[in-house]
């Protein structure tokens, strides 16, 4: 923070205090795999039970994780940095039909953080003898970023288990609203520095953005008149009784039976859990006829779980 001081001469600072240090890191791009989908996932929504099949359900408190990076030069030096008490502030699955199920983790935040390097005699903060990059989840195995991918290979809206909208592509992002919390405390005396106390949750908001057909082929009843209720009832089917509607994304492995299922809400909607509400919806009318018109719709979503059956 600069500081001028009172009756300072001229317009330029006199001196800086430091100030608080937050550490916010992004992963751009996960290709989400068979073998680490648990754990990156528990990250993000708080907690999972075994099965078959695995439930990713969400928690009142996210767990923590560490992230590490290793950057090595020409001359075979070592950049090794960790990043400690990191939780998942936003996140956000995305897909398009027969393509990956990919995730970016928008934004995490972390409470310290320490690197290898000893320059200077120690003067940098935060050095760490012995600094190495921090072992992956007992019994998680390594896992190649091409092995086992889900495939994006249905999506449906849903109202009272009748599908009223299919889904071509999707993003559904996840923010848990982190606060950083700083107190009257200071790191070590050579950083004088505050540092991150505690990292606290806030209430969770999920948006979903999404390319949807509203087609009457296969799926029976006038899904048209039940999609526009949805967008202009804005969940309030009948006066003073809000259900909304439920969404199921699913995933599947190449050449096997197993499956990850997106589930919005996390419970069958009811006038008691309020399900999934269209916010806006503009049709463009495309200037030739075609048989299907796309739909951008945003939804808002109250909660969610994610299953993952092995076949």
């Amino acid at each position: 923070n600069p500081f001028f001081g009172v009756g300072a001469s001229g317009r330029n600072r006199q001196t800086i205090f430091p100030g608080r240090q937050i550490l916010r890191g992004r992963i751009p791009e996960i290709w989400m795999q068979h073998d680490n989908s648990r754990y990156i996932l528990e990250e993000i929504l708080g907690s999972w039970a075994g099965g078959p099949p695995i439930v990713i359900s969400e928690a009142q408190t996210l767990p923590s994780f560490s992230v590490g990076a290793k950057f090595v030069a020409t001359d075979a030096g070592t950049f090794t940095r960790n990043y400690m008490g990191c939780k998942v502030n936003r996140a956000t699955f995305s897909a398009t039909e027969g393509e990956q199920l990919r995730l970016s983790i928008d934004e995490f935040i972390a409470q310290d953080m320490q690197h290898n390097l000893n320059e200077a005699g120690n003067a940098i903060p935060k050095y760490v003898a012995g600094t190495i990059i921090p072992a992956p989840n007992p019994g998680s195995g390594a896992v190649l970023f091409y092995q086992d991918p889900y495939f994006f290979s249905e999506a449906t809206l849903q109202f009272f288990g009748t599908t009223f909208a299919r889904i071509r592509n999707f993003s559904l992002t996840i923010d848990n609203q982190l606060r950083p919390e700083f107190f009257v405390t200071a790191s070590a005396v050579a950083d004088k520095r505050q540092i991150l106390y505690e990292i606290n949750e806030g209430k969770r908001i999920y948006t979903m953005r999404a390319t949807i057909y509203v087609d009457d082929e296969g799926l029976g009843g006038n899904v048209e008149a039940e999609f526009l209720e949805q967008l202009l009832r804005q969940g309030e089917l009948t006066v003073g009784s809000f259900t909304g509607f439920n969404i199921s994304i699913a995933f599947a492995r190449k050449g096997t039976g197993d499956t990850m299922t997106i589930i919005l809400p996390s419970a069958v909607a009811s006038t008691t859990n309020i399900g999934c509400v269209i916010r806006r919806a503009p049709h463009n009318i495309p200037r030739s006829p075609e048989p299907l018109i796309p739909v951008e719709v945003e939804i808002d979503c109250p909660s969610m779980k994610i299953t993952i059956a092995d076949v």
